[in-house]
């Protein structure tokens, strides 16, 4: 207990001389910076009409106040340890990771920073690069959102032409085939020289694939999408495969080595649908996943994620 009543007047001591010094030298930066690690006092969440605690109060409380005590007009926050770290937070932990709410805290955050161009410059350097190069599927929305709010309005005058002109570019070639959005139009002709209309397949869901016959990746993951797609035939899942080269032949030996003929498989030899431009096609192999109303509900994904999908999406379809 004499310890105890030790440490507490030690702490009592520090936190006096804390409010005294933040007093007396309030416009030095290392008070901006004791202030800026100051933790928010929450308070205690009110009862509800029907008489529960609001449970979303205190996390909402200290989100709209998580820079209350940080100052974000001052350059000079930048050079500190601190700002990196809270920003990531904020945006990461304190932020649901999906695409629009993430938008939604970094056009806040942007906002609040505006005043100071080391810290405006350097959240938008810092979101664009983490955005465009995330590893979690849907979050290159984000990305494309800073495009076209920031790079496209010209307020980055920091980036030079060439390199602005290729962000734009990338986040034009993948805005039309963001998670959520209707797939893009595809009339492609198949081996029989028939039109076949991507929207027109009735399926709950379809797989679209792009592959090379001649690329050996395409070689292996065929068939393991093959057989994700055969376990659900039963309920009606179809492939609209695309072959992005232009050898006609090479392309019904692979259709007929790796068993895929009751794919819907179309080859573009006249160039004329552009599904490259319209689905980012970079390289091969390149699976999407639509729902019945043709909404890109997953992309980039391999069999293993195909498969992993599909389960859930049966699964919620069966619930309902």
């Amino acid at each position: 207990n004499k310890i105890k009543k030790q440490l507490t007047a030690i702490d009592d001591e520090v936190t006096n001389f804390k409010i005294d010094y933040i007093k007396k030298y309030a416009s030095s930066f290392f008070v901006k910076l004791l202030k800026a690690m100051e933790p928010i006092f929450i308070p205690e969440a009110p009862i509800l009409d029907d008489g529960t605690v609001d449970s979303l109060f205190q996390y909402y409380y200290y989100k709209n106040h998580f820079w209350d005590h940080f100052d974000l007009e001052d350059d000079r926050m930048i050079r500190t340890p601190i700002f990196h770290r809270k920003m990531e937070k904020y945006l990461m932990e304190y932020t649901p990771q999906i695409p629009d709410s993430i938008i939604k805290s970094l056009d806040v955050l942007i906002e609040k920073v505006r005043p100071s161009e080391a810290l405006f410059k350097y959240i938008i350097n810092w979101s664009t690069h983490h955005y465009e190069s995330s590893k979690i599927m849907g979050q290159d929305a984000v990305f494309v959102h800073l495009v076209f709010s920031y790079f496209i309005t010209r307020q980055t005058p920091w980036i030079e032409e060439v390199q602005l002109t290729n962000i734009i570019d990338k986040a034009m070639r993948i805005s039309p085939n963001l998670i959520g959005t209707t797939a893009p139009f595809l009339r492609i002709p198949d081996d029989k020289g028939v039109l076949q209309d991507l929207h027109k397949i009735k399926a709950p869901f379809t797989a679209l694939f792009f592959y090379d016959p001649d690329c050996g990746h395409c070689k292996t993951e065929t068939p393991k999408v093959k057989e994700v797609v055969d376990d659900y035939a039963d309920k009606g899942v179809q492939v609209y495969a695309v072959c992005t080269e232009f050898d006609e032949d090479m392309w019904k030996e692979f259709i007929v080595e790796k068993e895929i003929d009751n794919w819907i498989n179309v080859i573009d030899l006249e160039n004329e649908s552009n599904f490259r431009g319209k689905y980012n096609i970079m390289g091969t192999p390149r699976l999407y996943l639509l729902n019945e109303k043709k909404k890109i509900i997953a992309k980039q994904i391999d069999s293993a994620a195909l498969n992993e999908i599909l389960e859930n999406e049966f699964k919620k379809l069966e619930k309902n």
